[in-house]
């Protein structure tokens, strides 16, 4: 498969390291490197759904349905997830929930909770930068009330120098028992928000195989087409 990123947050692309003009981005695919990339798989109430980005629970998950009925001007969209997610976590009640991570079960009160298969969701926000593309396990990211004050401030820096205040563990079949809060399935929510709720997470058997071209250096870009402008 080969990926253009026509997006908001494009972040499977951005977790590949895709960038760069389109036209750049498919001429460097007949040389490109082959990376493994892992498909996740959610079994529920409403049947087996495939995967890409995360499972998510919690001030996430509200932050981008409230997102969803608002009218957003191109370009905004980033900047307007990252500030929505900032404000729904600095007043979010904690969820009560079971988790099983590969048999290893605990209950507890958080704020978030996100089975990612990539480094980042949601508006662009590297909620598991070092997380490994294809190695066959999730990135389980969680954030606790203790650790809400971290995250608001991490979310509202224009820069973050550190890695998310974030609790962080990795899995391969991981389970989730909760009552009153949506989930959200990369971009769908097919939960409701008004009854218990059980889901198994695991991986799809077979991974698919992603084109990753080598990015294009901008500052030769830009001369290769200043030549041109001035030979034409």
């Amino acid at each position: 498969m080969a990926i253009l990123p026509l997006g908001t947050a494009n972040n499977i692309a951005r977790s590949l390291g895709i960038s760069g003009r389109l036209k750049d981005i498919v001429a460097g695919l007949r040389t490109a490197r082959q990376q493994r990339f892992d498909i996740g798989l959610a079994s529920g109430p409403w049947g087996r759904r495939l995967f890409v980005e995360a499972v998510g629970l919690g001030s996430l998950t509200d932050a981008m349905v409230r997102i969803d009925s608002v009218k957003i001007e191109r370009g905004d969209g980033v900047r307007l997830g990252r500030d929505t997610f900032r404000k729904v976590l600095s007043e979010a009640k904690p969820i009560r929930l079971g988790m099983s991570v590969d048999g290893r079960t605990l209950e507890q009160e958080l704020l978030v909770v996100e089975i990612l298969n990539i480094p980042y969701a949601g508006p662009g926000i590297a909620l598991a930068p070092q997380s490994g593309l294809g190695d066959g396990l999730f990135d389980i990211v969680c954030i606790g009330p203790d650790q809400r004050a971290d995250m608001v401030a991490w979310l509202g820096a224009a820069r973050p120098n550190a890695p998310p205040p974030v609790t962080l563990q990795q899995g391969r079949k991981i389970s989730l028992t909760w009552e009153g809060s949506p989930l959200r399935l990369d971009d769908d929510c097919p939960s409701a928000s008004n009854r218990a709720d059980r889901i198994a997470v695991e991986l799809e058997r077979e991974a698919v195989t992603i084109l990753v071209p080598e990015p294009v250096d901008d500052k030769k870009s830009k001369r290769g087409r200043s030549k041109r402008s001035e030979a034409a």
